[in-house]
């Protein structure tokens, strides 16, 4: 786990690219150590370059506590004065001159940002450079799906469902009703027995 460092009781522990000087001299750390950290991630983002590097560890750390940065611009000529100043203020090596907060320093990028128009043409044309590789995976996906979709099923897929079966023949002749209307007296008769049941029909028997 090269980079790593840990102390003998074991009360230090990160990167060495990502520690602030006061880290690395062992002094009392605060939020001001988290906000150098943060800005080493914003530099990295805007040059795409690893911010400190060594051949060894004592190089590495030697780099972070002298803090000499250079400027993002320095790498990416697309980066403007306003953000280079932001971001260096952020990695000032002495503490009382960084942003004192990540609320203070979230809120100048905010103030940057916010002088900005994005015109959405070129912010979709931006997105689709950067993630042009997902980008181009998504397109192919999406085509194979709809290929798929939209082809007739092979023939190897039409034999293995099958045909469906068909339903046996019927066997044997229905029973003869005879013809509809011809039904006798006794299956419907036409006097309606109207005496009572049950109870009250024994109960008119014997009152007979």
């Amino acid at each position: 786990m090269s980079g790593w460092f840990t102390s003998e009781i074991g009360i230090l522990k990160g990167k060495f690219s990502y520690m602030s000087p006061e880290q690395i001299r062992g002094m009392p750390l605060d939020a001001r150590t988290d906000v150098f950290s943060a800005g080493i991630i914003l530099h990295e983002m805007l040059t795409t370059e690893k911010l400190f590097r060594g051949d060894t560890e004592f190089a590495l750390m030697e780099k972070v506590r002298k803090a000499e940065v250079p400027a993002p611009s320095d790498f990416n000529r697309r980066v403007t004065p306003e953000l280079d100043a932001i971001c260096l203020k952020a990695l000032s090596r002495d503490v009382a001159d960084r942003y004192q907060s990540a609320a203070e320093f979230a809120a100048a990028l905010d103030a940057l940002i916010s002088g900005y128009r994005f015109d959405p043409k070129e912010l979709r044309q931006f997105m689709r450079q950067l993630f042009r590789k997902e980008y181009a995976k998504e397109v192919e996906d999406t085509q194979m799906s709809l290929d798929a979709s939209l082809a007739p099923p092979s023939v190897a897929m039409t034999e293995r469902r099958g045909s469906p079966t068909p339903a046996p023949p019927i066997s044997g002749t229905p029973p003869d009703t005879g013809p509809l209307g011809e039904l006798s007296a006794t299956d419907h008769p036409t006097q309606p027995n109207d005496k009572p049941r049950g109870f009250w029909g024994n109960l008119f028997k014997k009152r007979k």
